[in-house]
């Protein structure tokens, strides 16, 4: 690397070491929160989203296409919107497809969603870049992930 590359680089991970703010992932709202902003998101986004956030504070960092696509993970799905959402109407036809988990397809139109709307949330993208939903291209088995530390967000519950 040239020299201003360098300079540009450390930077770069200074900004990224030094800012404090948390994202807020509000699940009864189904909002983001970065500083003073906040976006929503349908149920369905914001529930791949608090996936993964909920998949990083179990410690598994990078999931695989077929596990996020799983009938496992869509049946988690169904009870999160039971529980937190039962006003979404979800087609009877939808419901049984689940049962053989998410279509790839789906999953990856969701991601580029979610990605755009944390590019709203948090103008700098140096910091939008630690958020979104990244991918490890592997031919076969791809594993994606929120590349921010667990300590970089914060999940708030529903009040009882």
């Amino acid at each position: 690397m040239s020299f201003d590359k360098i300079v540009v680089y450390t930077q770069k991970q200074l900004k990224l070491i030094s800012e404090k703010e948390q994202i807020i992932c509000d699940i009864e709202k189904r909002e983001l929160r970065y500083g003073y902003n906040s976006i929503s998101f349908e149920p369905m986004e914001f529930l791949f989203y608090f996936y993964f956030i909920n998949q990083k504070s179990k410690g598994l960092n990078k999931i695989s296409i077929y596990e996020i696509i799983s009938a496992s993970t869509a049946n988690e799905f169904k009870k999160y919107i039971d529980h937190y959402y039962p006003y979404y109407y979800i087609r009877e036809t939808q419901r049984k497809s689940w049962q053989n988990g998410f279509d790839a397809k789906d999953f990856r139109s969701k991601r580029t969603k979610i990605n755009q709307k944390i590019n709203e949330l948090i103008p700098d993208k140096d910091i939008a870049s630690q958020f979104i939903i990244e991918v490890d291209k592997v031919y076969g088995d791809s594993k994606y992930f929120i590349p921010a530390s667990i300590t970089k967000i914060k999940i708030v519950l529903p009040q009882k």
